[in-house]
């Protein structure tokens, strides 16, 4: 799925741009998941975890855009990826009914309002799912920030899956997951 480029104010007055991330953007979006998952555990992965190249991910973007069952957006800062938010509606008949979703911003543009903007596109992509009645999502246990952004965009904590994370530094968190019911 795609969307049309859409221009995002941030609170900070930077002006960004929100769209479907394209085959050409491939090494920028990589970039980007490098950096991020340097910059916070609150990720699956360690930047060291990540062996591919920007072609790859480039053909990856490709494939997704052209997918019905999925929908990614990317802000851009110029030509840099500053975040990135996902959606997947999975085929099967029996799952039809829900969505799962995820988003990431780097660092240096935390509280700008970025995420809620990413969040509420993905959502109107749901909205406009006739089948889809909610939208799910996890995070790890001591992200209060994320927890914040969720309960702000409507989603309630549904489970706790203890010991689900182990950090490099050995200490292990639980695994949150949250859901949020669509009003059509």
């Amino acid at each position: 799925m795609m969307i049309e480029a859409r221009e995002i104010k941030l609170k900070d007055g930077r002006t960004c741009v929100v769209r479907t991330p394209r085959k050409e953007d491939g090494q920028a979006v990589l970039d980007y998941m490098l950096q991020l998952n340097g910059e916070t555990e609150f990720v699956l992965s360690y930047p060291d975890e990540f062996c591919i190249t920007g072609e790859q991910e480039g053909n990856f973007l490709e494939s997704l855009a052209q997918s019905p069952n999925g929908l990614m957006v990317a802000c851009f800062d110029g030509e840099k990826c500053i975040g990135n938010a996902h959606i997947d509606f999975p085929g099967r008949d029996k799952l039809k009914h829900r969505a799962s979703i995820a988003v990431g911003v780097l660092k240096d543009y935390w509280r700008n309002g970025l995420a809620t903007a990413m969040f509420e596109i993905l959502t109107e992509a749901a909205i406009h799912r006739p089948e889809v009645v909610c939208i799910g999502l996890e995070y790890i246990e001591g992200n209060d920030r994320a927890c914040a952004l969720y309960e702000k965009q409507g989603f309630k904590e549904i489970y706790r899956k203890p010991d689900a994370i182990r950090w490099r530094d050995g200490s292990i968190h639980a695994e949150i997951g949250m859901v949020k019911y669509l009003e059509k």
